[in-house]
């Protein structure tokens, strides 16, 4: 998404239904590389996992295929 999330939450707050829905649309069907952290805690006696996200960017194929292929020779295959 290319909009930050303090004006994602004021386009909801202002009741901007239609602004709120595309900036989510423009995201929806497009691959990413995330990093999560996530943890699993304990409230009134239920577990409950949590999940953040610590930082979200497009996908670098280029890259990637460099760190698939350094795996795959790690292995020995």
């Amino acid at each position: 998404m290319n909009i930050p999330a303090a004006e994602v939450a004021k386009l909801k707050e202002q009741g901007n239904q239609d602004a709120y829905k595309s900036a989510f649309l423009a995201a929806t069907f497009q691959t990413f590389v995330m990093r999560l952290r996530s943890k699993a805690e304990e409230y009134q006696n239920e577990r409950r996992a949590r999940h953040h996200i610590m930082s979200i960017k497009p996908v670098d194929y280029g890259h990637e295929s460099k760190v698939i292929l350094k795996d795959i020779h790690s292995y020995g295959l």
